[in-house]
């Protein structure tokens, strides 16, 4: 999602085949409704559509779908959409069971408005996805350069002009750290899913490669190429401010 207003434009850094979005939906899908229940019944909020191939996927899945952007890029079209100014959502407070924030929130000028109006539009007991690259991968996959979000943010323009790879490097990177201080700012409790969704997308790996995963999770989470977290309003869930994988 491409924030518009007084800040300079950003590039599209949408991803637009269908096969990786298709894939990707499916296993968000398996996440949220293994904490939600079925989407069948759910109200979703789909932020930064891009393509749209994974706001169709969960379209036809969910109770009812609406997805928001400030830019129109969709290839699918088969969903409720509409155009936004800003982090701001046009909806009243309690709008969703759902909401989804897929590799949206690096691309927003404000995060923690992004955050807040996130935890605003959820219900009572409503649970958002959100994914977001995490700042120390090796190879940064809007500009496929290594390292490059690893340095400090002046230096990350030039990096980006002297490879040709862009004109500036207009992506906010979070690490876990820094997610886990905005969200906690906006009042929201933060499970991390990244290791069920490496789970997933090995193909379901067994008992013995599950409990490898397990055991080496402390050294690999830090490096680990997307940040993959559950929010639910702090309000509503009985549990300590942060949660992690055992």
């Amino acid at each position: 999602m491409t924030p518009t207003g007084t800040a300079p434009a950003k590039a599209s850094h949408a991803v637009l085949d269908s096969s990786s979005r298709e894939s990707k939906a499916r296993h968000m899908v398996e996440l949220v409704e293994g904490l939600a229940g079925p989407l069948a019944d759910k109200d979703v909020l789909d932020v930064g559509t891009g393509s749209g191939h994974i706001a169709s996927y969960v379209a036809r899945r969910a109770g009812s779908l609406i997805s928001v952007d400030v830019v129109d890029e969709r290839i699918e079209r088969d969903f409720a959409f509409r155009l936004v100014e800003s982090e701001m959502l046009p909806f009243e407070a309690a709008s969703f069971d759902v909401v989804i924030s897929n590799h949206a929130v690096e691309h927003v000028n404000d995060q923690p408005a992004h955050l807040g109006e996130i935890r605003r539009v959820l219900r009572p007991g409503g649970i958002c996805y959100l994914a977001t690259p995490n700042r120390w991968r090796l190879i940064e996959p809007h500009f496929r350069l290594p390292f490059l979000s690893w340095l400090p943010e002046p230096l990350r323009t030039p990096y980006v002009r002297l490879t040709g790879r862009g004109r500036r490097f207009d992506v906010l990177p979070l690490s876990y750290a820094s997610l886990g201080a905005i969200t906690s700012g906006a009042g929201l409790d933060c499970t991390d899913l990244s290791l069920r969704m490496v789970a997933l997308s090995l193909g379901r790996p067994g008992q013995l490669p599950l409990k490898l995963l397990r055991a080496f999770w402390p050294a690999l989470r830090p490096l680990m190429p997307a940040l993959v977290v559950a929010l639910r309003n702090g309000h509503a869930l009985d549990s300590p401010r942060r949660r992690d994988e055992p």
